[in-house]
């Protein structure tokens, strides 16, 4: 059985760099913003054994412990992240992430 969720969420290092984040303010406030992404929640599609996402274990694993209307943050290892092999310019290899995530709701 699968599940869709939404999601407002910011990722960030342990240093407190954000590398990530659907919300708009905090994109600019983070000096990510592009113009041609657009902010608004995301659409997690979650299942019994957290493997099938578009995101990593962590994440996923974090969203699906949540109730609509929660707020949470969620810290996690980088074997449940990107592992050894980091991703892009932003997050290195073997890094612990940091999530701040607000559940919207399933997708209905």
């Amino acid at each position: 059985k699968t599940e869709t969720v939404k999601v407002n969420y910011t990722g960030q290092l342990l240093n407190g760099l954000v590398f990530d984040t659907s919300v708009k303010d905090t994109a600019k406030d983070a000096h990510l913003y592009s113009e041609g992404k657009s902010y608004s929640p995301l659409s997690v599609t979650l299942n019994e054994d957290y493997t099938e996402m578009d995101t990593v274990k962590g994440f996923s694993y974090c969203v699906s412990n949540m109730k609509k209307g929660e707020k949470g943050i969620c810290i996690f290892y980088s074997p449940l992240g990107y592992e050894g092999s980091g991703s892009g310019d932003s997050i290195p290899g073997y890094s612990p992430l940091r999530f701040d995530i607000e559940m919207l709701g399933t997708d209905d």
